[in-house]
């Protein structure tokens, strides 16, 4: 498995991919070139009674508007977009901590509350790890950086890693840097470890998730044509 093609199909498949078109402003001002009553397309007719009366007929039955001029189809999906199907069905199949993961560290704007979900597996994780007993204040310290793991580990897959010296996370945990290297060090490399195993973890499952979906549509595509399996 090629982990950085995953990662850039996954992205893909989540980012909002529109087809172009005029939009509804373009299709707005197509209309009034379609309606214009001065150079009519389809101008009215007119035909004359035994009695000499002058009686208008509009040249077609039915009245419709038209909001593109050249009356084209659109298609329903875009070829593009139909080939993210799979990679979407995948993502929708994960366990929800996983899926969380891959929407908010591969996705847009609109997954950012995923990240909430995410802490508390990563956290689970990481007291699963660890030898000893933590004290109950060390614990609730370490509690708010596993928030911070994730966000730091998700935008470094992003490509914008965002650095953090040692006196600002001492600061944000309330403690001195001394005791942040003696005591806090070894914590915070742990979390970010356990990130960076579910971030791989998750795209190893959605990739396996794909295979078998597309091996299973293989199957009932070959089923449909008469194939025998």
């Amino acid at each position: 498995m090629n982990i950085e093609w995953v990662r850039g199909s996954v992205r893909y498949a989540l980012a909002d991919t529109l087809i172009a078109g005029n939009g509804q402003l373009g299709n707005l001002a197509e209309r009034t070139r379609v309606e214009t009553s001065r150079f009519n397309r389809n101008p009215p007719r007119f035909f004359c009674h035994a009695n000499g009366r002058m009686v208008r007929v509009a040249s077609s039955p039915v009245k419709a508007k038209q909001a593109r001029v050249k009356g084209k189809s659109v298609a329903l999906m875009h070829e593009y977009d139909y080939s993210l199907v799979p990679w979407r069905r995948a993502i929708g199949g994960l366990d929800e901590p996983l899926q969380a993961w891959i929407r908010y560290c591969y996705g847009d704007y609109r997954y950012h509350a995923g990240q909430l979900k995410v802490v508390p597996y990563v956290w689970q994780k990481f007291i699963e790890q660890q030898p000893g007993r933590i004290s109950g204040k060390v614990k609730q310290r370490l509690q708010g950086l596993a928030l911070l793991a994730v966000q730091v580990v998700a935008k470094e897959r992003d490509g914008r890693p965002d650095r953090y010296t040692y006196a600002e996370l001492a600061d944000m945990v309330g403690v001195t840097v001394d005791n942040w290297r003696m005591r806090y060090e070894g914590y915070w490399r742990a979390l970010m470890a356990e990130v960076s195993v579910l971030d791989e973890y998750a795209l190893d499952e959605l990739y396996q998730q794909r295979k078998r979906l597309i091996e299973v549509r293989k199957k009932k595509d070959l089923q449909m044509f008469g194939f025998c399996l």
